[in-house]
């Protein structure tokens, strides 16, 4: 997926090349907001969406048409995303770290025995420096999961999606998608 920046000049005559480019970057804000841009691309033929999380930092996008957003948690920490048919869900949420995880500690409890899941079946898992991924089989469903760590605020965000066996050859690469588009960004009030 590609991102697309727009750079909008505006030109104030009577201000210093600092207090201008505050003023623009104001403006440019209010623009966007006022004209409600929601960026979108395309990839695999499949229409994305993004959807930003302002209380988390986080944007990831979903696929336009495919998922169908279910509106914010009162909360504001994610959204849930769900197929026409209603047999795929996907989440996206963040959480403060309050149980003071590692990431390698929350990787290794997600990767144990779950006796209150005894069908899931773990067939992928990678463990990077921030994020870790697990994939497998849950019954006759695939899960996917991506969890990321915010050192800096200590918070994860995570990226969870389930859809049908049968369904594999469709949803496979618009997990890869979604999976790649997940970004943090700046914190917009300081964190936690």
């Amino acid at each position: 997926m590609e991102t697309i920046y727009i750079n909008i000049s505006i030109v104030f005559p009577t201000c210093n090349r600092r207090t201008c480019q505050i003023k623009a970057n104001v403006i440019t804000i209010i623009f966007f907001l006022f004209i409600g841009l929601k960026t979108s691309a395309i990839a695999g033929g499949v229409k994305y969406d993004s959807y930003v999380n302002a209380r988390f930092d986080y944007e990831i996008s979903y696929p336009a048409g495919i998922l169908v957003p279910q509106g914010e948690a009162d909360n504001g920490d994610g959204q849930k995303f769900i197929s026409g048919d209603g047999k795929t869900i996907m989440l996206a949420y963040g959480y403060n770290n309050s149980l003071d995880y590692t990431l390698k500690s929350l990787f290794h409890d997600e990767t144990g025995k779950n006796p209150a899941n005894p069908k899931r079946k773990i067939t992928y898992k990678l463990m990077k420096k921030n994020h870790f991924v697990l994939s497998g089989i849950d019954g006759s469903t695939i899960f996917y999961e991506k969890v990321v760590y915010k050192e800096d605020d200590d918070q994860f965000v995570h990226f969870e999606i389930t859809y049908p066996k049968a369904q594999k050859q469709f949803y496979d690469p618009i997990v890869t998608e979604i999976s790649k588009s997940i970004k943090i960004l700046p914190s917009s009030y300081g964190g936690k």
